[in-house]
């Protein structure tokens, strides 16, 4: 690559793009201390408590459905366009919360509309990233859309202290207008532009992203010549272990993933810690949660590549199931006890539940995403990935939309210890199922699932690059441009390398977090 400007436009451009990720965590932090404030005296509406497990849960049901049609959007409108029609549903929804005259079904509508757009934000906006950023950032670019999502969530819980649940839908429209205004200003993928036919385009874009002095017909010609190598999988292929087995993999680290309940744990924070009988206010303590949750995904995005995938896994996984346990330990004995021991050991919820976000963002919650774009078919990803993500939406509703029968049925302490033992469980499917991805190629994972010998050997290889966003897309959507000696810049061998995130719920909190790492 020649030299480029001090400040290229391709930092700009994905800062613009990650606007759209915060907007997403707006959405996803809002049920908390929305919900909250709907309990007050003064809310002009009023909801059942299985009212509010769909209110809760229904944002996963537009998600998923979102997810689903962003492949066909962003390759239909192109990226840049499906991000700023998110923008309108994003508003569109906030203001259906905001004037819904303590409507229920207008209430409802806006959480469908946003969850939609949370969707087609969580999968459009990592491919973009990652189809403009060159190797030697693009961990950075990356990262910065889970940290944006973060971001978001850590926003909507500083607000919630003090405003009320329609004054904070209404804040949550001042992102989408923002980021509608950003995307206006940047230009569209330059690997899509080529898939369309727009050449011209594509070689003005390279130019905008990279400077004048960049070589944008090398990186044209090495577009095309990935988008000719690109073949779609067979129904014999389907059927190959090499497939199937990746596949079943991944929607247990999903189904893990979501059944160690960080989503109940996201939506319903605020009632989780009125129910501990604290008296530290809940606002504080949700706020604390979010501050947390931006620096362990920092720290994660650091470890990722140099911990490796196990350990993070097993450190992770381990933590949490311990905070699960004391936290149920806490409700236990606090439902025996006549009140005296909830005020005597009142930061226990909160060091418990801090340990918990913490320990999640550091593997339960990326590492799943990260393993499902470097195990999954390379012919099959479109597919594979698409149906991975519905399950983990999937997953997300159920357990969002149950929390309240579930807490009747166990209690809060039987239900945190369920989650436990989950949790427990994911351990010793990890160490006997889960490959040791760190430093291998795309080729090299593939071929542990085509033999016989054991999945956790040891690899020495060093060339995979995974990347959050084409988690949907991966065959249409994430094949970048090329790099300085004409080689792809997001894949050494034209490979699609993915990898997520948030957030979370998540993370998305757990569902949307992702981890981008360096070449």
């Amino acid at each position: 690559m020649q030299r480029q400007p001090a400040f290229p436009a391709f930092y700009y451009v994905a800062g613009f793009s990650s606007l759209a990720s915060m907007t997403m965590g707006t959405i996803l932090g809002y049920s908390g201390p929305a919900l909250a404030s709907m309990a007050a005296d003064s809310s002009p509406i009023r909801m059942t408590p299985s009212q509010e497990t769909w209110f809760g849960s229904i944002l996963a049901a537009g998600a998923l459905v979102g997810s689903l049609a962003t492949g066909y959007l962003i390759e239909r409108f192109g990226r840049v366009r499906t991000i700023q029609y998110s923008s309108v549903g994003f508003v569109a929804g906030c203001l259906c919360i905001v004037r819904c005259d303590a409507s229920l079904p207008w209430l409802f509508l806006g959480r469908v509309l946003t969850g939609f757009c949370c969707g087609l934000v969580s999968l459009s906006v990592p491919v973009f990233v990652s189809e403009i950023s060159p190797p030697q950032v693009r961990g950075l670019l990356g990262s910065c859309v889970q940290l944006a999502i973060t971001l978001g969530i850590l926003l909507v819980f500083v607000c919630g202290k003090w405003l009320d649940w329609l004054s904070l839908a209404l804040v949550c429209t001042v992102c989408p207008v923002f980021m509608a205004i950003s995307m206006c200003f940047v230009v569209e993928s330059p690997r899509w532009l080529v898939a369309v036919g727009e050449r011209d385009r594509a070689l003005q874009a390279l130019r905008f992203l990279y400077g004048p002095k960049f070589s944008a017909e090398t990186e044209c010609l090495a577009i095309e010549a990935n988008l000719g190598r690109q073949s779609s999988a067979t129904l014999r292929d389907l059927v190959r272990r090499s497939f199937s087995l990746p596949l079943v993999y991944t929607l247990l680290l999903m189904f893990f993933q979501q059944f160690c309940g960080i989503n109940v744990v996201t939506f319903y924070s605020v009632a989780i810690f009125e129910a501990a009988g604290s008296d530290i206010p809940a606002a504080d303590c949700i706020i604390l949660l979010g501050v947390v949750q931006v620096v362990a995904t920092l720290v994660a995005t650091l470890l990722m590549d140099r911990a490796g995938r196990r350990l993070l896994m097993f450190i992770s996984s381990s933590a949490v199931a311990f905070s699960l346990v004391v936290l149920g330990i806490f409700y236990y004995v606090k439902d025996l006890d006549n009140g005296t021991f909830s005020h005597r050991y009142r930061y226990v919820p909160l060091a418990s539940l801090t340990t918990y976000i913490a320990a999640f963002c550091l593997g339960v919650g990326p590492v799943p995403w990260v393993v499902m774009g470097e195990i999954l078919s390379p012919r099959a990803r479109g597919l594979s990935t698409g149906v991975s993500t519905a399950f983990c939406f999937l997953c997300e509703f159920i357990i969002t939309k149950e929390f309240q029968d579930l807490v009747s049925l166990f209690h809060f302490s039987g239900l945190f210890w369920i989650f436990a033992i989950i949790t427990l469980v994911q351990i010793v499917f990890v160490y006997v199922c889960i490959p040791e991805t760190k430093g291998k190629s795309l080729e090299d994972i593939s071929q542990l699932f085509e033999r016989t010998p054991e999945l956790n050997s040891s690899v020495t290889t060093l060339d995979t690059v995974p990347l959050h966003g084409s988690r949907l897309t991966l065959q249409v959507a994430s094949r970048p441009f090329s790099g300085k000696h004409g080689g792809d810049v997001n894949s050494d061998r034209g490979d699609v390398h993915t990898a997520t995130d948030q957030l979370g719920d998540r993370g998305h909190c757990g569902l949307f977090h992702a981890v981008v790492n360096d070449e």
